[in-house]
């Protein structure tokens, strides 16, 4: 069975996949989205800098290194 990725992979190179992503880019053109994507951004890296959350990202990272 394909993994999660190369199924990802499979979806974009296909036509609704290039449909998809076409919109996305002509989305992303737009001023207003642009601004709304750095403010998410923003929003997430102040998130973790946080010290608790830090600590769960820590413990996520070790539990996904620990299933290779």
């Amino acid at each position: 069975m394909a993994s999660i990725a190369d199924r990802i992979r499979q979806f974009l190179r296909s036509p609704k996949g290039q449909q998809l992503v076409n919109r996305a880019q002509a989305e992303m053109r737009k001023p207003e989205n642009k601004r709304r994507l750095s403010q998410l951004s923003n929003r997430a890296q102040q998130e973790m800098r946080k010290p608790e959350n830090q600590r769960r990202l820590s413990q996520l990272a070790a539990r996904l290194r620990g299933r290779k």
